[in-house]
């Protein structure tokens, strides 16, 4: 009965495209189930079409090289000219005390992460040399000052990082913990947008999919290059769950999203930090 009001309602709106967002818009508002794909949960604003247009920037701000793939490489080989990327810590990590002990480690993801950004034709990216013993909270810390320095957050109308339910400790504390800061003593747009990818875990309550089923080989192609990583199975290992996400949004591969207004994210990553070091 809901659905059918929504169309009735619907139906005095004169643009299809307009009434097709008005009719998400209000599904979701009502939570009436759909057989679109959901851009809408709670209080949030619906997005027509595409989350990033021509004319915005973008930043993807990576805790450690590989994850920007992971999370948004389709993102990425859809709007490389609209992005740059931050990779917050280069993650050295001793493999053994000779040949890969944790400088050479951090010196062999630095050599990939550029060599994937090339491939990807990102020109603008960062990459903090930063090894040691994970978690490496107190080693990102003393980049606070460099990471200001380098990045203009005040310029880019979304900036992406891992959801901070992510079941990696390094990369809750980026998202909870260290951008909140950056931002609050930098500034930001007041149209910025937060945009949640999902790494180690999926995201909450995802509200926008994007369809990467055209590049979907390309995405593969910059995982692959990350070797140290994942060995030959490691993109095939990662797409599944864009795969799984495109059964959810009647695409064949999607990324999925939770995207919120910057001031909101804010306000939430105030309430509690307390699993992370002052």
């Amino acid at each position: 009965m809901k659905d059918m009001l929504i169309r009735l309602l619907s139906l005095f709106i004169p643009s299809k495209k307009q009434r097709r967002n008005v009719r998400d818009y209000l599904r979701a508002r009502f939570s009436v189930n759909s057989n679109r794909n959901p851009m809408l949960i709670k209080k949030y604003p619906c997005f027509p079409n595409a989350l990033i247009k021509k004319n915005h920037r973008c930043l993807i701000v990576a805790p450690h090289p590989d994850d920007e793939c992971i999370g948004c490489g389709g993102i990425i080989s859809k709007y490389a000219s609209n992005i740059d990327v931050l990779i917050v810590n280069s993650s050295g990590v001793a493999r053994n005390k000779k040949e890969l002990n944790a400088e050479h480690m951090a010196d062999i993801r630095i050599k990939e992460f550029n060599q994937c950004m090339d491939k990807a034709k990102i020109k603008n990216r960062w990459i903090f040399r930063i090894f040691g013993t994970p978690p490496m909270f107190e080693q990102i810390e003393a980049h606070f000052d460099d990471y200001l320095k380098t990045i203009n957050f005040k310029s880019y109308d979304r900036i992406f990082m891992p959801h901070v339910s992510d079941g990696h400790k390094e990369h809750r504390y980026v998202s909870a913990c260290l951008l909140p800061r950056l931002l609050q003593k930098s500034g930001f747009k007041k149209s910025a947008l937060a945009v949640f990818y999902e790494v180690w875990s999926p995201v909450d309550s995802p509200n926008y999919f994007e369809d990467i089923s055209a590049v979907v080989k390309n995405k593969a192609k910059l995982l692959n290059i990350y070797k140290s990583q994942g060995g030959s199975n490691y993109a095939k290992r990662i797409l599944g769950l864009n795969q799984y996400r495109g059964l959810t949004t009647k695409y064949e591969y999607a990324e999925a999203f939770r995207v919120v207004p910057m001031a909101d994210f804010l306000v939430e990553a105030q309430k509690d930090n307390s699993d992370f070091p002052a």
